[in-house]
């Protein structure tokens, strides 16, 4: 893998947000250190307007690569969540997102009106649309996924996956089978350890814990992002070195 190929997802730094650093704060040390995509979280943002169009500004100057993670579900109590649908993506939007990624959420079915409403969103072609496999029994399980995504895409709807290798874990379900099962639809890779604690699943540094990711990422192609995703305490730069000494070929 090329380190081109590794995004950043600000969790990494979750310590220092905590401690009351903006998302906006974290930029120049990220691309000082090398790397030029950066995977912005919606919920780490505190005044939408003005750090979005910081972001934008800082990505464009430095030409870095956004990528927008939205906690939010795509269908509420089994329907599109379509204000919702639109104020994320006019936020990705004005950030200049080269990706968004949502989760299904309470799905059952995808309605003509549906259809005509997500393909209105997904005409922006420069914008890739996801949706994640969580750590949820109702947004990770693989058949879950795979139905939304076969509907998706009969009905000419360009949605595709962000993959959690990772999450699969706490549905008790097979990241290696279940990437076999929709990797025609994986656009996007999220990479954690996990190990278990008293049988409950925890995120830990690659190398840590019990997934074989080698295994899946030798699989991908060789231009799919990948992202770092998971909380690297109070020295994440020592630990992202660390990744990349097992992700990123020489």
């Amino acid at each position: 893998m090329k380190k081109e190929q590794i995004v950043i997802n600000t969790i990494v730094f979750r310590e220092d947000i905590e401690k009351g650093k903006s998302q906006v704060d974290l930029l120049k040390s990220i691309k000082d250190y090398g790397v030029k995509n950066i995977e912005i979280r919606r919920e780490y943002l505190k005044n939408f307007d003005k750090e979005l169009t910081m972001i934008r500004d800082f990505a464009k100057e430095y030409s870095v690569k956004l990528f927008y993670s939205v906690p939010e579900m795509l269908f509420v109590n089994g329907k599109l969540n379509k204000d919702g649908i639109k104020r994320y993506n006019e936020e990705a939007e004005k950030l200049g997102a080269s990706l968004m990624k949502l989760v299904i959420g309470q799905f059952e079915h995808i309605g003509e009106d549906d259809i005509q409403f997500l393909s209105k969103i997904l005409i922006d072609k420069e914008k890739i649309f996801t949706v994640e496999n969580d750590q949820t029994e109702m947004c990770g399980k693989v058949d879950v996924i795979e139905k939304f995504l076969n509907q998706c895409w009969i009905n000419n709807l360009p949605i595709y996956c962000t993959f959690d290798i990772g999450n699969w874990f706490w549905v008790k379900e097979d990241p290696i089978k279940n990437f076999d099962i929709l990797k025609k639809y994986v656009k996007y890779i999220h990479i954690k350890d996990v190990k278990f604690e008293n049988e409950i699943p925890k995120a830990v540094h690659l190398g840590n814990g019990i997934i074989n990711f080698l295994e899946i990422l030798k699989h991908l192609p060789d231009n799919i992002p990948v992202a770092i995703e998971y909380p690297c305490g109070t020295n994440p730069f020592k630990l992202i070195d660390e990744a990349l000494s097992v992700l990123v070929d020489e």
